[in-house]
């Protein structure tokens, strides 16, 4: 699919719609599965191609959006980090959480002058923890945080569903709100979070669930 078709699916609130564009499979733990990472990432290669052709067909002076650089930049950023993850982590050694520290910037980064050995190849050089209590405390806190966490997600996801169900808002709307707006409503990071959240493909599912196969008011396609 060119990106200009992609863009014109958006408008029109078929994207993920098409019988040609299954939805995504997740395991039950969560996570995506490999054949859906693959699908993603070569729709990222296409769009990329794209939009390498219209920036050469450019005059070099053109000047972008900073939104839009920022985004690029963003993108970039994700891909790269996502692919010294999976070059470099042992992914049962890892663990789901997050696996290798990033280690690339030393100001921003959980080095310290002693660090544990290196574990099973997966260049993981983590601090220790500072004593047995401390290991505790963000173990069992980490536990707490995580229960706290979903409990919160729960409440989001029922609200935006009965919002929905009711046929106040749909997909699109919740996006555009999330996305656009006032800066001072939330955080760039609370944000993101929730649009993790919604762009789930379970939660995709059930708003097409709601409007007969789309994830947009009829209205839209008229």
């Amino acid at each position: 699919m060119k990106l200009q078709d992609l863009l014109k699916d958006i408008e029109l609130g078929k994207v993920y719609t098409d019988k040609d564009r299954k939805p995504f499979k997740v395991n039950e733990d969560g996570h995506t599965a490999v054949p859906s990472a693959i699908r993603k990432l070569k729709l990222s290669i296409e769009d990329s191609e794209e939009l390498i052709k219209k920036l050469e067909s450019m005059d070099k002076e053109s000047s972008l959006p900073a939104w839009w650089t920022d985004k690029i930049t963003l993108a970039s950023n994700y891909l790269n980090k996502s692919r010294d993850y999976l070059l470099n982590s042992n992914l049962d050694e890892a663990g789901s959480i997050g696996g290798a520290l990033d280690l690339t910037d030393i100001n921003t980064s959980y080095t310290a002058p002693k660090r544990d050995t290196e574990k099973s190849g997966t260049k993981a050089f983590l601090q220790k923890f500072s004593s047995n209590e401390a290991k505790a405390v963000v173990d069992g806190g980490l536990k707490m945080w995580a229960k706290e966490l979903r409990r919160v997600q729960y409440k989001v996801i029922k609200d935006w569903m009965s919002a929905a169900k009711s046929g106040k808002i749909d997909f699109f709307d919740i996006i555009r709100g999330l996305k656009t707006g006032d800066v001072r409503r939330a955080h760039q990071y609370e944000t993101d979070f929730l649009v993790s959240v919604l762009t789930r493909d379970k939660i995709i599912d059930r708003f097409r669930k709601y409007f007969g196969g789309k994830k947009g008011k009829r209205e839209r396609l008229k």
